[in-house]
């Protein structure tokens, strides 16, 4: 794909800037590339945006990505973001660009065709 570049990753407001493509938000632990990145706790309505472009995002709660996603994002709520070249999934919504593999959503999808 393409080396690893740095994002931008702010949570509930604090912002951690981060080297890598691959990024997971469970159980309110951040993980980049499969290492924990240490950020505090993370509770109440966790809401990830992502300043840059990635390979995979993976969170149990919403998630915004100001960029393109080479691969899949899956969300325990909402996502939103430009375009992906894998699929996505959400528990409630989609709203995104183009998309090259399956959307899935519990209630809402908005894309590009």
């Amino acid at each position: 794909m393409f080396g690893k570049s740095f994002n931008s990753v702010a949570i509930n407001g604090k912002t951690v800037n981060v080297k890598g493509n691959n990024i997971s938000v469970i159980n309110n632990k951040i993980y980049v590339d499969g290492k924990v990145i240490e950020t505090g706790n993370l509770s109440g309505d966790v809401h990830i945006i992502v300043d840059g472009s990635i390979n995979k995002l993976e969170t149990d709660s919403s998630a915004t990505i100001k960029g393109d996603v080479l691969g899949d994002v899956k969300g325990g709520t909402s996502i939103t973001c430009q375009n992906i070249k894998g699929s996505v999934k959400a528990g409630t919504s989609v709203s995104c660009g183009n998309v090259g593999g399956d959307v899935k959503a519990g209630t809402s999808i908005s894309m590009k065709r």
